[in-house]
């Protein structure tokens, strides 16, 4: 089975700044409000359940609502999407989130830190749902393929004989591995001015016209506010489907925090589609 690896960089969170984190509003119209435990902030969208995991603090929050009874906050390890189920004696209208550096962005619902309101509340199973509508921005997912068949492997023998051809004294073997780079196009990495352009989406799998997911201009916009001279920490996860498993990494060239230009390495045949190629190094 591939593997589908992640990175991930942290999300800096500060104590409410004016009363809460999130206000939860109820169809009936009233609210109430929840907190993220903030020292744990650093958070990660890393989705293992450690103190660290912003989805986990979310559902904590949630959880200390006098009207919810349970709720959860995971991601999706197909889609790595981020979905809200919560279950409560009132119906969930919608979430607020009311701090600049806490927005529905962080969690895959917007592709700007513009938008405070979560509205997408659906009922499954007895549970108000939401299921964001991108990519949680500091979760990249280069690709769900496995290139090991992408390899042939060439075996020669040759062997060496007398002058006039009689008789074989010495026979050699020897093989030679030869990499084949075949055209690829992930619906993962198209950029956002592409994404909204239906001919550039129809022959990439599960990509839909205006679909953002994979823009690399929202990972920009979270990496960009943490620099501040400095390259930021992140975290590699080789495989989502062990979350708990990761290593600290920094992006190991400066270049690469440029701009989306200095993030994207051409490296096939399909117009104006890319592959990314990064330097990490361990911390």
């Amino acid at each position: 089975m591939p593997t589908i690896p992640q990175i991930a960089h942290p999300v800096i969170i500060a104590a409410p700044a004016s009363g809460n984190h999130i206000t939860i509003t109820y169809t009936d119209t009233s609210t109430e409000t929840a907190d993220l435990v903030i020292p744990a902030t650093p958070f990660f969208i890393q989705g293992d359940g450690a103190s660290t995991d912003l989805l986990d603090a979310v559902k904590d929050a949630l959880d200390s609502a006098a009207s919810v009874t349970a709720s959860s906050v995971t991601l999706s390890s197909t889609a790595q999407k981020v979905i809200i189920a919560i279950n409560s004696s009132k119906t969930v209208a919608s979430l607020t989130l009311v701090q600049d550096d806490f927005k529905p962005y962080h969690l895959g619902f917007e592709v700007t830190t513009t938008a405070t309101v979560i509205s997408s509340f659906t009922t499954v199973a007895g549970n108000e749902t939401a299921i964001g509508s991108f990519r949680p921005p500091s979760t990249w997912c280069p690709s769900t393929e496995d290139f090991g068949g992408l390899r042939t492997r060439r075996d020669v023998i040759v062997s060496q004989g007398a002058d006039d051809g009689s008789g074989v004294d010495d026979v050699y073997s020897g093989h030679r591995v030869s990499a084949h780079r075949i055209p690829e196009v992930f619906g993962v990495l198209i950029r956002s001015t592409l994404a909204s352009e239906a001919n550039h989406v129809a022959n990439v799998g599960n990509l839909t016209s205006g679909d953002t997911n994979a823009a690399l201009d929202s990972w920009l916009v979270s990496l960009h506010a943490l620099l501040g001279g400095v390259r930021p920490t992140l975290r590699w996860t080789p495989d989502t489907s062990t979350r708990a498993t990761y290593r600290e990494v920094r992006i190991n060239t400066a270049g690469l925090l440029a701009g989306v230009e200095g993030w994207i390495v051409e490296t096939n045949d399909a117009p104006l589609f890319h592959d990314l190629e990064f330097e990490l190094s361990e911390v």
